[in-house]
């Protein structure tokens, strides 16, 4: 999942510090000891396929999508790149269109005060996940 995140923060070509920031933190919620500069590295000797096809549970699949869709905004601007490649992360992760919307609905969501996703197929699907 971290290495499909990073994928995303570095599509642009450029990693500026809302996107560093996100990578620490999703790095110190999992007790890795990877800096992120060592995780990019890692992340840029991989397949995008390879990792995708390398997850089984559907709930997993969507929380290293919602988690990808997260970190394309990160910086407040989804980059041409970063949507191709999310766009391609979902086909090869196969997430259903109503899951979609609801990961788009979520990044706008946590743009508000009070910035809690609140549907209950987010808390039903992470909840299923490895990542709970």
């Amino acid at each position: 999942a971290l290495l499909v995140v990073a994928q995303v923060a570095k599509a642009d070509g450029r990693l500026d510090e809302a996107e560093r920031e996100y990578l620490r933190k999703l790095l110190d919620d999992t007790g890795s000891e990877l800096t992120v500069d060592a995780l990019l590295a890692v992340a840029g000797n991989r397949d995008l396929k390879e990792l995708a096809g390398s997850v089984e549970s559907y709930a997993d699949r969507f929380a290293i999508a919602l988690q990808a869709y997260l970190m394309a905004f990160v910086d407040w601007n989804l980059d041409a790149s970063e949507k191709g490649l999310y766009d391609e992360l979902v086909e090869l992760l196969g997430i259903e269109r109503g899951d979609l919307e609801i990961i788009a609905a979520t990044e706008v969501k946590l743009r508000t005060p009070d910035g809690v996703p609140d549907h209950p197929r987010i808390t039903e699907l992470i909840g299923a996940s490895s990542f709970a």
